[in-house]
């Protein structure tokens, strides 16, 4: 087995890899289409904006039954509604990036050119098995001799 990432030669199945710590195995929501995430996420963003803007006035008609100075009022509403918006349009990005990666999918030769961490057939007899990060790990560490220390 080969991790996909740096391409070294893994001796066992693994769920990361020893080298470069890439996640090996594939959960359940990577096997989902490019459109069933949009749509999740979507659906996930519209509950968020329901939720958010349920607390800015749920907050608003709370500070007002508590007779709570205006100013408070205008705090309020000016740091929740920023937040808010900060949000919203973080999440908008990502929907439109989403959307750009699914309706432009790459192409074999695409796939083909860049560092795709798959190993060429020239380089796959020089490979060797990973060893773990921690194998050699207490071997390196020097005992602390037991004597007077000068200071």
């Amino acid at each position: 087995m080969f991790c996909s990432f740096c391409g070294v030669a893994l001796s066992q199945q693994l769920k990361y890899c020893n080298r470069c710590g890439a996640q090996l195995t594939t959960s359940k929501s990577e096997d989902k289409s490019p459109q069933k995430r949009l749509d999740d996420y979507l659906d996930g963003l519209f509950w968020m904006s329901v939720l958010g803007l349920g607390v800015i006035v749920g907050g608003i008609i709370a500070m007002k039954k508590l007779n709570l100075a205006d100013w408070l009022v205008v705090v309020f509403l000016v740091l929740s509604s920023t937040v808010f918006l900060i949000n919203i349009g973080l999440s908008l990005r990502e929907v439109l990036r989403m959307t750009r990666v699914s309706e432009h999918p790459r192409t074999s030769s695409q796939l083909d050119e860049g560092p795709v961490g798959e190993l060429s057939p020239s380089g796959a007899e020089t490979l060797e098995a990973a060893s773990s990060v921690t194998e050699n790990t207490t071997r390196e560490l020097d005992s602390i001799p037991r004597g007077r220390v000068a200071l």
